[in-house]
């Protein structure tokens, strides 16, 4: 089944009426995740062809919503699709959402989690998060007789993104004590264990140094992280100068948290059966590149959902239909039997051993730049992997299959005289 997300209309884009591909594919062990999944069949089975491995996820006692997530680094998608599902049977409700690569800024963390560092002295760590931005040394965060001093939040009770922290040094000594030295401040970050010095951990972001100032709360610095996406258990602020030791202060230290974008482009729908599921939507792709993840979202059913494969990746699509007279691939569905019969030749019913679908694929006139830079990549992968086929995505939506190219009858295309190109693909697949 072919579903199109918001903005595809064929009437007003014929090509999406055309025969498609989908074997570019993203989709491995490493970008791939889930909300849950049972121990033994995890997200990860996702990432390969193979059909005998099963991703399962978890019921979860009210049910909610499970997503299945892929990562996207700058790679052109216009498509989704699974093989081996069972949203029909189980009357599962999917949809299809991506993430804007760019994240939003979200609240101040202040009160989030617990205070950490080393910044102690006068109004200890909390003076850093009690809202006042404007404070004399004596009341601030500090650190006595130092170079290097850190102060942040622990957030391993629940990990955070961070876009930024704002700070503020002392309205009278500034970031540092009677004196005017270059100071650095760096965002920092860690999972697992906490810091055991300002050091311990990732730089995500760092600010260029300044000559520090008496006023420093009269002059906000902020840290803009470059890491937006990890979810981190502890955040912090790093504060260095190149003077001598001497008191650090700050007065306070706002942490932001990165909020993800998420946009439907695929609408929920509810799958008749368990065949084939494409998932259609505009390509992304550009300059920045608009996305970094598309994930399925899943709606509770009567069961947990589960599925053997996906892809994401870019479609191929053919400039023109298929020719002659055929028996469409998902149609063409065949099956092992054994028959019973009694010695006086009476029918005692048939066992089915084995199912699948047999068909062809034939293309004519074929621009000879066409073929070479399209298809012929096809035809590569095409020689170890199964792909995705649509034959008329938009009169026959439910003619999606799983297919690869049949054994011993590897694809001969065929020049004519004007350098145009038939193609003819047998084609064998799963029958579900």
């Amino acid at each position: 089944m072919i579903v199109l997300g918001t903005g595809l209309d064929p009437n007003a884009d014929s090509g999406l009426r055309m025969p498609i591909i989908g074997y570019d594919n993203v989709v491995t062990a490493e970008t791939v995740s889930a909300l849950t999944a049972e121990e033994d069949h995890p997200a990860a089975n996702l990432g390969n062809p193979l059909t005998s491995l099963t991703w399962r996820g978890v019921f979860d006692d009210p049910p909610v919503d499970e997503y299945v997530t892929v990562a996207i680094d700058n790679t052109p998608i216009d498509y989704l699709a699974l093989a081996r599902h069972n949203f029909g049977s189980a009357s599962i409700t999917a949809s299809l959402e991506l993430r804007d690569a760019d994240r939003t800024l979200g609240s101040n963390l202040r009160t989030v989690g617990t205070a950490i560092g080393n910044m102690t002295g006068s109004g200890g760590l909390a003076a850093a998060y009690d809202n006042t931005t404007n404070q004399a040394l004596a009341a601030c965060s500090t650190l006595a007789s130092a170079t290097d001093a850190f102060n942040g939040r622990n957030f391993s009770a629940a990990p955070k993104r961070v876009f930024q922290a704002i700070v503020f040094g002392s309205n009278n000594q500034g970031y540092v004590n009677a004196s005017n030295p270059s100071v650095t401040l760096r965002l920092m970050a860690k999972n697992g264990s906490s810091p055991a010095n300002p050091a311990d951990g990732t730089e995500i972001g760092i600010l260029t140094p300044f000559t520090d100032t008496a006023n420093e709360s009269a002059n906000p610095r902020t840290v803009i992280s470059a890491d937006q996406t990890t979810l981190w258990d502890y955040v912090w602020v790093r504060v260095t100068h190149d003077g001598a030791a001497n008191t650090i202060a700050i007065a306070e230290v706002q942490i932001f948290e990165a909020l993800e974008s998420w946009s439907e482009v695929v609408a929920p729908i509810l799958a008749a059966d368990d065949e084939p599921l494409l998932f259609r939507f505009a390509l992304q792709d550009g300059d920045p590149f608009p996305i970094d993840a598309v994930r399925l979202r899943l709606q509770p059913g009567t069961l947990p959902p589960e599925a053997t494969t996906m892809y994401v990746g870019k479609l191929l699509q053919f400039p023109r239909g298929e020719v002659g007279d055929k028996t469409p691939a998902a149609l063409a569905r065949k099956q092992r039997v054994v028959n019973g019969q009694s010695e006086r030749g009476g029918f005692i019913g048939r066992v089915i051993t084995g199912a699948y679908i047999n068909g062809e694929a034939v293309f004519q006139k074929l621009e000879s730049d066409f073929f070479r830079e399209s298809v012929t990549p096809f035809l590569k992968a095409a020689e170890g992997d199964p792909f995705f086929y649509a034959w008329h995505p938009v009169l026959y939506p439910d003619d999606v299959v799983f297919v690869q190219i049949t054994e011993g009858k590897d694809p001969e295309p065929i020049y004519d005289l004007n350098h145009r190109v038939t193609l003819a693909l047998d084609l064998t697949g799963i029958s579900r």
